[in-house]
């Protein structure tokens, strides 16, 4: 590996600032919901496995994982919508970079929508980030994207593992070298968050969260993540980023959450006034889900999939579009000022709830808005 080696007492983010990233905004990797072993059997298999017969392995699965055939849906699908207009369209992908057939047939999908945009929701390319997996991962699939659309990208755990960020920041100069940042399109305003580092009530990117969302008039408030706080499999630090997330989602109206890091697609009930989506469909590896469909949720697949979202002054459509081309689910978010926008999203069904408490953590003097 070049650059920092994983330490056991970090996140998949490393003890130090990585190569890369803004020296000036504080730097505060996760440390408290870490797996040292996902991390240290990550590391392992590209220094072993995927030096010799791992990338033919890899490829032989994805043929097998792939069939070519839409995956099994659950719960209740939204029923087709036309764009909200032409003005504005954003592709978003998640979880992509595996370099499988189905990655690039999510990339030809997006290409026939001619995206203006394209956001991610993370591990934007596999196993670890190096720029040799950009080269062999991410750039045959995503050449022509990269040239006719402006991308605005969010870090991942795999974006991490090789200890340095360059590779990262060099295909998305868009970000600035900023690990977490906000962006404008529209009548849209997007906080890009990095889920490897601290997002408890004390933390730097927290206190930033907050202090640009109070900021924003915009109609449209949407937040973009890695690491899912409403999902399926969300789990113990899925709990967390919501007890100290969720409350700022409400508080500040903000409609719309997009997230990764599980590989399918998962979309919420509207819950005081957010909708949460995972689109990890991207083209990596799909998961299964072994449980029933949680009661928040509205539905969900394993489809590979990307997300197009577009919108006007007047509405926010959202929709799931596969790897063949079928759009398998649909959505419209209303904007601020329109009436019942607040409780209202078509294709999303309403319900309170009470998120739980966060875990404490050290204060932090928190960073400057951008």
């Amino acid at each position: 590996m070049s650059g920092i080696e994983i330490n056991p007492n970090t996140y998949a983010a490393p003890v130090n600032r990585p190569p890369g990233m803004d020296p000036v905004v504080p730097y505060q990797p996760m440390i408290g919901m870490r797996n040292a072993i996902t991390d240290w059997l990550t590391v392992t298999a590209v220094k072993g496995w995927f030096a010799t017969p791992g990338p033919k392995l890899l490829a032989r699965f994805n043929e097998w994982m792939d069939g070519n055939q839409p995956a099994k849906i659950e719960g209740r699908p939204g029923a087709p919508l036309p764009d909200a207009g032409a003005t504005h369209r954003i592709a978003v992908f998640g979880d992509m970079g595996e370099g499988s057939p189905a990655q690039a047939r999510n990339a030809t999908q997006a290409l026939k929508w001619k995206p203006t945009h394209v956001a991610t929701t993370g591990d934007n390319v596999y196993p670890l980030g190096r720029e040799v997996d950009f080269q062999k991962r991410f750039d045959p699939e995503f050449a022509d994207l990269m040239r006719t659309a402006t991308w605005k990208p969010s870090l991942g755990n795999h974006d991490y593992y090789s200890g340095t960020l360059e590779p990262y920041f060099n295909r998305f100069p868009e970000a600035k070298s900023h690990a977490y940042y906000s962006w404008k399109l529209g009548e849209a305003d997007f906080f890009v968050l990095d889920t490897e580092q601290r997002l408890d009530i004390a933390s730097a990117q927290r206190a930033w969260l907050e202090q640009e969302l109070a900021a924003s008039d915009a109609p449209y408030k949407v937040v973009q993540m890695h690491r899912p706080m409403v999902a399926s499999n969300a789990g113990r630090s899925g709990a967390d980023l919501e007890g100290s997330l969720a409350p700022l989602m409400a508080k500040y109206g903000v409609q719309l959450v997009l997230q990764g890091h599980e590989h399918g697609y998962e979309r919420s009930k509207q819950l005081d006034g957010t909708t949460y989506v995972v689109t990890g469909g991207g083209g990596a590896s799909a998961f299964r889900y072994l449980k029933g469909l949680p009661e928040r949720s509205e539905v969900r697949s394993t489809r590979h999939h990307h997300l197009q979202l577009s919108f006007d002054a007047g509405r926010m459509v959202v929709r799931g579009v596969d790897d063949l081309g079928s759009t398998f689910d649909t959505f419209a978010v209303a904007p601020h000022g329109v009436a019942g926008a607040a409780t209202a999203s078509e294709g999303a069904r309403v319900i309170q709830f009470t998120p739980p408490a966060s875990a404490g953590a050290a204060a932090a003097t928190p960073s400057p808005a951008r």
